[in-house]
């Protein structure tokens, strides 16, 4: 019974030099994260309770939550300078997304944007840091796990332009405008919005 005790404590002791060597790495700033991200994978594949127990013994200096972001760097599969600014947005998810050199350029670099004109029917190419990106922006950016090219955004643009177009040919296709009258389809159901879009559009013209 003395020798399983004491080898438990020594099991606890050595748990506890880990967690404090992490809990230093981490304190210590980004630089030291890759190693403190070694450690966690190397722990957490002993011990899947691993980021519940380091915040306790930090008092909740270091969350759990910080420990599977940890991992994540240990792994390769999130840049530390990430995980530092990283604010839950959606633009910053998808960053998280790409391969870790990927996410490292985008965070110095600002991304290709392909923009449209409507009224001059042409393009035009601008520079969009990432926490600047719209949802809009963000869709047609990133594909996946990759980031497409000026020429994909082009024919993501093109396609986007189709399914539009259709989309107004079928709801042309529900009413039909003669005299001053509008006459809607047996069946036929709108949202509010395209409602209303559908009578400025006539009493426009």
């Amino acid at each position: 019974m003395k020798i399983t005790c004491q080898k438990t404590q020594e099991i606890v002791n050595e748990n506890n030099d880990r967690m404090a060597e992490l809990q230093r790495l981490v304190m210590v700033g980004i630089h030291c994260w890759i190693d403190a991200g070694k450690i966690v994978v190397e722990e957490m594949a002993k011990n899947p309770n691993f980021p519940s127990d380091v915040e306790a013994y930090t008092k909740g200096q270091i969350k759990a939550g910080m420990i599977k972001q940890l991992q994540k760097v240990g792994l390769n599969l999130i840049s530390p300078k990430l995980v530092a600014l990283y604010d839950g947005s959606k633009a910053s998810q998808k960053l998280s997304q790409l391969p870790v050199q990927l996410q490292e350029k985008y965070l110095e670099e600002p991304f290709d944007v392909l923009t449209y004109n409507d009224q001059t029917k042409t393009y035009q190419n601008i520079k969009v840091k990432h926490q600047h990106l719209t949802g809009f922006q963000i869709r047609q950016v990133f594909y996946g796990n990759t980031v497409r090219s000026v020429a994909a955004q082009e024919a993501w643009i093109e396609s986007r332009k189709t399914v539009t177009h259709a989309t107004e040919v079928k709801v042309k296709a529900e009413y039909v405008v003669c005299g001053g009258e509008i006459t809607f389809r047996k069946g036929s159901k709108f949202k509010l919005d395209d409602l209303v879009k559908i009578l400025s559009s006539h009493l426009k013209s």
